[in-house]
């Protein structure tokens, strides 16, 4: 959940709109190891060196004398993204959204006569939210996203207990677009990313077949995100309704009467239109600090069959940062129009709408955020010398 504030004309027309939670989860895990990566990270019972730090700190015990590990990451985010129109598509009664429909401007009607079929919205290149320069660069098309990781791990001679740190990322996506791409609306430019810089751990082996370890993560928190706002829901179909059917006799012919009664609607240059592009906002979020704790057991009784188990928590955190909106000319040119109108002026004030809507406007922004807690245990058994399978839950 995320607080921002927004002008009271945006809030309560994004509100409008919502009419459901979606969670999703991208970019897990896939630059800490590359072997495990290798492996789909099911390498809980299976020590990755001196990376169980994250997948299960009590394999660090495997672990003899010093040992370093650098690592180099190259993930090609070749995300495809396709959009179609369900049966029956409209917004009050309009359609001819012209990211979906194919009729051009000789077609006057408000109903779509010639839908597309699939609506491609690709990914065209990689992004990443620099955090010197607090806002995202673009990789170029068809660069791949490099994610080098470093760590460093001691158990002395003899003894039962390891020590190790590392950097790595746990979490690292972004991806971006075009003007003109059919996804801008989810998202234009999106960047998130987890940056592990500091992690001591350290690793108990309490006899020959059972370790125990934990480890604290100390990292770097950053969303970036820059998308173009549009809200196709039915509030803006009825302002797009009266601008287009109600208003058209009084556009030319307004008085301070046909003002009272139609609350200065009418006076506008441009109509709402629940296809048309709202504005765009650009985030900017992150936090230096945000630390987190893995705790793993390690059993394994024989060569040939171990047991893992990791669970690594959550990070609660509120990260802070700045926004900014540049708002389009038609939500402009309705406050204009109710401010030009004393019911349309009382009618703002009852919603709470600003007196105006500036071209820009930008300010400080706060996100309750959370990376959820993991939890994940697992198998070795090697069939054969040279066969082995391995299995997490």
């Amino acid at each position: 959940m995320y607080k921002i504030r927004l002008r009271p004309l945006v809030t309560a027309i994004i509100l409008s709109g919502c009419s459901s939670a979606t969670f999703a989860q991208l970019g897990q895990n896939l630059s800490v190891d590359v072997r495990s990566l290798s492996l789909g990270n099911a390498v809980t019972a299976d020590p990755p060196g001196i990376s169980a730090i994250h997948f299960n700190p009590a394999a660090l015990t495997k672990i003899e004398g010093l040992q370093t590990d650098v690592q180099g990451i190259l993930a090609n985010f070749d995300i495809q993204r396709e959009f179609s129109v369900p049966a029956g598509y409209n917004v009050f009664g309009y359609s001819d959204d012209p990211v979906v429909c194919n009729d051009g401007p000789e077609v006057s009607s408000d109903l779509c006569t010639d839908f597309k079929g699939t609506i491609n919205g690709d990914v065209e290149y990689v992004s990443l939210y620099i955090p010197i320069l607090k806002k995202m660069v673009d990789l170029g098309e068809g660069m791949p996203l490099a994610a080098p990781t470093a760590g460093i791990a001691y158990k002395p001679p003899g003894s039962k207990v390891a020590f190790a740190t590392a950097m790595y990322a746990p979490l690292i996506a972004g991806f971006g677009a075009e003007n003109g791409n059919a996804g801008n609306y989810m998202g234009q430019q999106v960047a998130l990313e987890r940056v592990t810089y500091l992690s001591p751990s350290i690793a108990y082996e309490v006899n020959d077949e059972l370790s125990i370890g934990a480890s604290v993560g100390m990292s770097y928190q950053a969303i970036g995100l820059k998308t173009d706002l549009r809200f196709p829901n039915e509030l803006i179909g009825m302002l797009r309704m009266i601008d287009e059917v109600v208003c058209t006799p009084f556009k030319e012919n307004s008085d301070i009467i046909t003002d009272i009664l139609l609350l200065g609607i009418c006076n506008t240059e441009e109509g709402m239109n629940p296809f048309g592009r709202f504005g765009q906002m650009q985030l900017a979020l992150e936090q230096s600090l945000s630390p987190s704790y893995n705790l793993g057991v390690l059993w394994e009784p024989t060569e040939d069959f171990s047991w893992g188990m990791v669970y690594q928590s959550s990070a609660k955190m509120r990260l802070k940062g700045k926004y900014h909106i540049d708002n389009a000319k038609a939500p402009q040119e309705l406050i204009k129009g109710l401010m030009s109108s004393p019911t349309g002026q009382i009618l703002a004030a009852i919603l709470g709408f600003p007196n105006t809507v500036p071209a820009s406007e930008s300010g400080l922004v706060s996100m309750d955020f959370e990376y959820p807690a993991h939890f994940q245990t697992g198998i070795k058994y090697k069939i054969f010398p040279d066969l082995q399978i391995n299995f997490d839950v």
